[in-house]
C-alpha cells in the first residue's frame, strides 16, 4: 500500500477570474486525495462542496486576482472562517480561518476539490473517495464512510 504524496496542482473558478496553485495529498497508486470530506452543514450541502484540508496556508497560493481582497467572501454562521468565491461566476473556491469547538481552536485551510483543474496530469477527481462529516448541528465528530442524515453522496 502506498503512502500519500504531496502534489502541486492548479485550480480555478469556472470563469477563470480566480486561479490558484495548491499542494494536495494524493495516493499515487490509487489517485485518491485525502482528506476529501463532504459535510452535511447547510453551506456545504447547498453548494455541494467536497473539501480538501491543506496542511496550512503555505500550501495555497492565489495566482489571480492579485489579492484575496478582490475575491468575494461569505461567512455564514462561522464568522472567523470566510468562504471565498468568485463574484463573477459564483463558484466557491476556498476558505481559510478557524472555528472553535469544545474550547479548542481549529485552523482551516480548505479548497473545494471541484475547483482543481481537469484534466491535469496525475490528478483524476473520479478517483476521490470522500469521507463524510456530521456538522449539520455543529457537532463535529469522527468522519464516516457514508453520508450522515441530510447529507449527500
Amino acid at each position: 500500500m502506498s503512502s500519500m504524496e504531496r502534489k502541486k496542482v492548479n485550480g480555478s473558478c469556472h470563469c477563470g477570474f480566480i486561479k490558484y496553485t495548491a499542494i494536495i495529498k494524493i495516493n499515487p497508486e490509487t489517485g485518491d486525495i485525502k482528506p476529501a470530506n463532504r459535510c452535511n452543514c447547510s453551506f456545504c450541502r447547498k453548494m455541494s462542496t467536497t473539501n480538501h484540508h491543506l496542511d496550512g496556508p503555505q500550501d495555497f497560493e492565489l495566482i489571480s486576482p492579485a489579492s484575496a481582497d478582490e475575491v468575494a467572501t461569505y461567512s455564514g454562521e462561522v464568522k472567523t472562517c470566510p468562504r471565498r468565491f468568485c463574484s463573477k461566476c459564483g463558484v466557491h473556491v476556498w476558505m481559510e480561518g478557524y472555528y472553535e469547538y469544545a474550547g479548542t481552536k481549529h485552523e482551516l485551510n480548505v479548497i473545494n476539490l471541484a475547483t482543481i483543474d481537469q484534466p491535469q496530469e496525475g490528478v483524476d477527481l473520479s478517483k476521490v473517495k470522500p469521507t463524510y462529516s456530521n456538522m449539520l448541528n455543529g457537532q463535529p465528530g469522527p468522519p464516516g464512510d457514508v453520508p450522515f442524515p441530510h447529507g449527500m453522496i
